[in-house]
């Protein structure tokens, strides 16, 4: 049953158990409000039983820890651009 189908005293009596204070002089457009604000579920939903772990594949003798964030540019990357870089200096002050 969705909360807009409950009566205000379903609300008030909802709002209550889950340590809201609410009032019957409310208008039930706020009792709905005051349950949206608080974003507490109707059913008390189980605690997972395990902890998930996560697991990284790695390539080479790169380690876990290390990122490999594609939006950083690479060690390699850097060598070979600033080869290239003085590589135009050098033919452009020749």
């Amino acid at each position: 049953m969705s909360n807009k189908n409950k009566t205000k005293a379903q609300l008030i009596e909802l709002l209550t158990e889950k340590g809201i204070s609410a009032q019957m002089s409310m208008k039930k457009d706020e009792l709905l409000l005051l349950l949206e604000k608080n974003n507490t579920p109707d059913v008390a939903q189980p605690e997972p039983e395990k902890q998930s772990i996560n697991v990284q594949a790695t390539k080479g003798n790169q380690t876990p820890m290390e990122k490999t964030d594609a939006s950083q540019p690479s060690a390699k990357m850097l060598i070979i651009g600033a080869i290239v870089l003085l590589a135009i200096i050098y033919f452009v002050f020749k």
